[in-house]
């Protein structure tokens, strides 16, 4: 009975390290533009947390333009895009709601780089109700860059073919923490029981 309360500890232990490596996300994202807005991808990551099609609590967000870094990339400051709402990305991109900007200001006279996804539907959207816009600007640096592109309508099959948003699981310290003293804990049990006695 004894040797089942430990293995039924052991197993509790190792859960609970699996259970805290799965809430703690990365993500990485892709988008391109259209010709018509002049071409380019806009490529990164951030740290979130998933739920259903959305992600949010975004942190740690790093982005690049035709493989160049924003200035501070990997502590980008983030925002929403419509007043009273949180930032979040979504996986199918139709509820994007971030600007990523290399500064601690939204404001256009202060950062470099920006990168804006918005489904500007909205009644208090900043530049009118255009349904769905994706931004990249370097308006301050030469050359110059503003890349536009607005889906007025439906935009889902522009997104489909021009937006990527993929997850996979980053182990936090404490997952490792867990699983160590779990593995560790067998040994001195399995020890203790005469598990690794030399064969004779």
């Amino acid at each position: 009975m004894k040797k089942l309360f430990h293995i039924a500890g052991l197993a509790a232990l190792l859960c609970a390290s699996f259970a805290t490596q799965a809430a703690s996300q990365h993500f990485a994202y892709s988008y391109t533009f259209s010709g018509a807005a002049g071409g380019g991808e806009v490529t990164g990551a951030f740290d979130g947390l998933a739920d259903g099609n959305l992600v949010t609590d975004l942190a740690n967000v790093t982005a690049y333009y035709d493989g160049v870094a924003f200035n501070s990339s990997g502590s980008l400051s983030i925002f929403s895009g419509i007043s009273g709402s949180n930032a979040t990305a979504s996986f199918d991109g139709l509820q994007n709601n971030f600007i990523f900007v290399d500064s601690p200001s939204s404001s256009m006279d202060t950062y470099t780089n920006r990168f804006i996804s918005i489904d500007m539907d909205t009644p208090d959207s900043p530049i009118g109700p255009t349904s769905y816009v994706m931004v990249v600007e370097r308006p301050f640096a030469q050359p110059q860059l503003i890349l536009d592109d607005n889906y007025p309508g439906n935009p889902s099959q522009y997104f489909a073919a021009r937006w990527s948003l993929t997850v996979s699981a980053v182990p936090e310290p404490e997952s490792y923490a867990l699983l160590l003293a779990g593995l560790g804990l067998m040994g001195v049990i399995a020890r203790r029981r005469g598990g690794f006695a030399p064969q004779t």
